[in-house]
């Protein structure tokens, strides 16, 4: 059989997704659950031994993502409450696997982009910039921001784009001219996605009303090992650890609480969640998930 892991993190942690893209192309005895928050080191797939060329070819998709699954649950995980949107060209084609990893991560919206002319995304808001319908966004630049003092209609928020990381003292400067200019209304602030990591976000949160990933690339790595037994992930929610043991164990050793199975055997429901399913299963994982105190224990 083959095992195949989390191997490294930019992050030191994943939301796991794709795992509908590896069961209808590999052979696989068991999965992790889409959406499931997961420390480096951690399995997520079990399959049968197959052409090994094959499986780095599907992986190699999984691993994309995986990767934007976790950039948007860790912009997600930082602010909390606070919105977290996508630039639709940050994804490409925007085809339902891609909207699917989105949601995998819990991301409130996809910023139109180039324009498409829908609400939707296979479950996932698309935010209103260009009618004047509410609730509408003003879109800009760093450079064009100038623009939003010809403002003519009530606005609910002003998303605006960075092409490098700013400075709080810049973040500080535009929520006072944004406010002088429209008012108390939403700042969201858009940069590339290796901006935004766990020291700027939360230097920023208290500033902003959310952000706009700009861009998506490979933050993660997966491989693959051979074993010839079987093996069992469960977590533990009260003790936070995630037990990786070649024994299916029930309760956890600690407190004795029901255990949560991580890796288990795909089931056609597991596979066949819509976006807005995964967004709803994400925020409930990120909830309870504390990557700063999850451990991993090998029994």
């Amino acid at each position: 059989m083959l095992l195949v892991h989390l191997a490294y993190s930019r992050h030191g942690w994943c939301s796991v997704a794709g795992m509908w893209h590896l069961c209808r192309s590999l052979k696989v005895l068991k999965c992790s659950i889409d959406s499931a928050p997961v420390r480096v080191g951690t399995p997520i797939a079990l399959l049968e031994d197959q052409e090994l060329e094959k499986v780095y070819e599907i992986l190699h998709d999984v691993e994309y993502y995986t990767s934007v699954a976790s950039i948007v649950s860790l912009c997600k995980r930082e602010l909390g409450k606070k919105r977290v949107f996508l630039k639709l060209s940050a994804i490409g084609k925007p085809d339902e696997d891609r909207v699917k990893a989105c949601a995998c991560g819990g991301c409130d919206g996809i910023v139109p982009v180039p324009r498409i002319d829908t609400k939707e995304l296979y479950g996932i808001s698309v935010i209103n910039i260009y009618d004047e319908t509410q609730p509408h966004y003003i879109y800009r630049t760093v450079f064009d921001i100038a623009e939003i003092k010809n403002a003519q209609k009530k606005v609910y928020g002003v998303i605006v784009e960075f092409y490098e990381k700013p400075s709080l003292s810049t973040i500080l400067n535009l929520r006072e001219y944004v406010f002088r200019h429209v008012g108390p209304v939403d700042l969201i602030v858009g940069a590339p996605h290796l901006v935004f990591t766990q020291e700027f976000l939360r230097k920023i949160r208290d500033f902003v009303n959310g952000v706009m990933i700009t861009s998506t690339g490979n933050i993660i790595m997966l491989d693959v090992a051979t074993t010839d037994k079987e093996v069992h992930v469960a977590r533990c929610a009260s003790c936070r650890v995630d037990f990786v043991s070649k024994d299916f164990l029930k309760k956890c050793p600690y407190c004795s609480e029901k255990l949560t199975e991580l890796l288990k055997q795909p089931t056609e429901r597991m596979l066949s969640y819509t976006a807005r399913e995964l967004r709803f299963i994400s925020n409930e994982f990120l909830a309870s998930y504390d990557p700063g105190k999850f451990r991993i224990e090998v029994r």
